[in-house]
């Protein structure tokens, strides 16, 4: 009650209490609409750029993913081809139906080195698989290559590499 007391006291003699901008003291709620619009300008300004970056992302992962997947299917039908000897007498080409159907296959068998032995039978040959897939609008290629041998009694891998992106 005493506080009451106080109060009309000092407005019936006109001070007014202590301001604080354009609220009184302890009484300021919500924002200024100054405030309302520079949040809003700076969401404008970052927000897109933050949805760029999160898209980016996400595309560079996928393409990841596809990349990885190509290069397992690759390096499994380059040693499925050496294992059975089809390398040598089968069509170097096809898919992965129904498994992986975005992904087909080539394949090319080319001179390597001298490609003759000491002896002159055994010839050195490098096997290319190049697995591809549409991504981003464009064919996008995936090489494994290994080098391998055809002697009268078997067939062997020596060595093998792989390389993303392109032809060498």
């Amino acid at each position: 009650m005493k506080t009451d007391c106080l109060n009309f006291t000092a407005r019936s003699r006109g001070v007014r209490p202590a301001r604080v901008g354009m609220f009184v003291a302890g009484r300021r709620r919500g924002f200024t609409l100054i405030e309302v619009l520079v949040t809003l300008l700076l969401l404008g300004i970052t927000l897109p750029v933050v949805m760029q970056g999160i898209a980016l992302s996400s595309n560079a992962g996928s393409t990841a993913q596809r990349r990885s997947e190509a290069a397992a299917l690759a390096e499994s039908k380059l040693n499925e081809l050496i294992v059975t000897g089809n390398w040598q007498s089968a069509s170097l080409s096809g898919d992965f139906m129904p498994d992986w159907p975005d992904y087909s296959w080539t394949g090319q068998l080319s001179s390597w080195g001298q490609g003759q032995g000491a002896d002159g039978t055994n010839i050195v040959q490098q096997l290319d698989i190049q697995v591809t897939w549409t991504g981003i609008g464009t064919q996008q290629p995936v090489k494994v290559s290994t080098l391998v041998y055809q002697s009268a009694s078997a067939t062997a891998s020596v060595g093998s590499s792989s390389s993303f992106g392109g032809s060498r």
